[in-house]
């Protein structure tokens, strides 16, 4: 995702990758468009600091104003004294948060290849007869590779007779959690305020109506998605219309 706006005459893009570090798209690493980048590494993404992100900037002008800006609006000088010229805030992320992060970064190969093995394995035992929409699958080959944060699958709701809730209730009940992501935002409070109602977005309402992100993570077994797999093939076919 990809936010643009003009600074000194040109376009300037700061670039979204919260959820895709390791993906890439057109034979380019995701994070690599914009003139700003930002990651997440909050627990449920795919390397983490327990909490915390990273900015990647392309500008050397542009990295010491963000250095300044994240901690108090702190300029070290030549002689080692400190100047501030502007406010600024306390974004820096602890050491001990940093080095777990850097450890865990490390090891986002090993992770990512896990993480595509269990999503293989999730199409293959969802691909005969899918009782549920699949998510997209990208060509490595061509366009790029997903680092899977999430596996999500729209429920086909209208040729069922249970709601949502009540299929995600079913599987926790058998020790399977599951997760629910993301809202439309027009028909949110706060969209609401500013236009938003229903019937405007189809296509996001239904998404945010019908998806649920099944469990991927990296310590999973091809085990644990066979079981995954068969309780939502159970739940859904004692449920169908």
């Amino acid at each position: 995702m990809r936010f643009w706006r003009w600074r000194d005459g040109g376009a300037f893009g700061c670039e979204d990758a919260a959820l895709v570090i390791g993906s890439r798209w057109k034979g380019r690493n995701v994070g690599a468009f914009g003139d700003l980048t930002t990651f997440s590494f909050h627990p449920n993404k795919n390397i983490t600091s327990i909490e915390g992100g990273a900015l990647v900037v392309n500008d050397a002008a542009e990295a010491k104003r963000v250095e300044s800006l994240r901690f108090h609006g702190i300029t070290y000088l030549s002689d080692r004294t400190r100047d501030v010229a502007f406010p600024g805030g306390k974004f820096n992320m602890p050491d001990v948060n940093a080095r777990i992060g850097y450890s865990q970064l490390e090891r986002l190969p090993e992770f990512l290849a896990r993480r595509r093995a269990l999503v293989d394995r999730y199409f293959a035992r969802l691909a005969t007869d899918p009782p549920c929409v699949l998510p997209p699958r990208p060509d490595a080959d061509a366009d790029g590779a997903s680092s899977w944060n999430m596996f999500c699958v729209l429920l086909p709701l209208d040729r069922l007779t249970i709601s949502r809730k009540a299929f995600r209730d079913a599987l926790e009940a058998r020790g399977i959690g599951t997760g629910m992501s993301y809202e439309a935002l027009h028909v949110c409070t706060l969209g609401r305020r500013h236009g938003g109602r229903e019937g405007q977005f189809p296509n996001a309402e239904r998404i945010a109506r019908e998806t649920v992100a099944l469990p991927l993570h990296a310590g999973m077994s091809e085990a644990d998605v066979d079981r995954v797999c068969a309780t939502v093939a159970e739940v859904l076919a004692a449920a169908r219309k």
